[in-house]
């Protein structure tokens, strides 16, 4: 291989041989927002308007998770809400 020659085996910067403009991170994004909206609607299908705010926060959940740099960081920091958020809400809810 000589000098002038990049590693990548695909030409002009393409990241997996597309030449219609979407790289690999266009597409990975597309996918989280794909799945997002599935979850939504899985929640919404399995217990009507009533899983809204369910699905609003199990999204939520997941992105905080998946967008943090560490992901055990971030999945520490979820689980620790959610454990807080179990222990109050009885207490919110018998007043």
């Amino acid at each position: 291989m000589s000098a002038n020659r990049s590693s990548s085996p695909f030409p002009h910067g393409e990241s997996d041989g597309l030449r219609s403009g979407w790289t690999l991170d266009h597409r990975s994004r597309l996918v989280r927002v794909c799945y997002a909206v599935a979850m939504l609607a899985a929640s919404l299908a399995t217990f009507g308007w009533a899983g809204f705010w369910p699905g609003v926060a199990i999204v939520a959940t997941w992105a905080w998770v998946f967008f943090r740099t560490p992901r055990t960081q971030g999945l520490t920091e979820a689980a620790f809400v959610w454990v807080v958020l179990f222990i109050l809400l009885p207490c919110y809810a018998s007043v």
